[in-house]
């Protein structure tokens, strides 16, 4: 007898974005070295925000998204926000948990 095709609409899921790579995983080392640059850009990049209005998306995240872009040739530059949806190594490597909206 064959099972009834159930789907289930909303799924609480503790899984963490970092255990989208392997700790031996080329990105690891790469989002290393992108971190020591973008540490070191933070004070010019707290002068492009303004005092007021709404939060954006820290500009730190936009470099590591630029870089997956390049590193995996990624088509377009809607691709590699599609991608971080879904893709678990993407959305560590740019900085996002799995429920931020990209």
């Amino acid at each position: 007898m064959s099972g009834t095709d159930e789907q289930q609409e909303g799924t609480l899921s503790y899984i963490l974005a970092k255990k989208g790579a392997s700790e031996d995983h080329l990105l690891r080392a790469i989002r290393r070295m992108v971190d020591v640059v973008l540490k070191d850009l933070l004070r010019l990049f707290d002068g492009l925000y303004p005092k007021t209005g709404r939060h954006w998306i820290a500009l730190e995240k936009l470099p590591r998204i630029l870089s997956l872009h390049a590193l995996y040739s990624v088509g377009s530059e809607q691709l590699p926000m599609e991608q971080i949806d879904y893709n678990l190594l993407f959305c560590w490597f740019a900085g996002l948990s799995m429920d931020d909206r990209v």
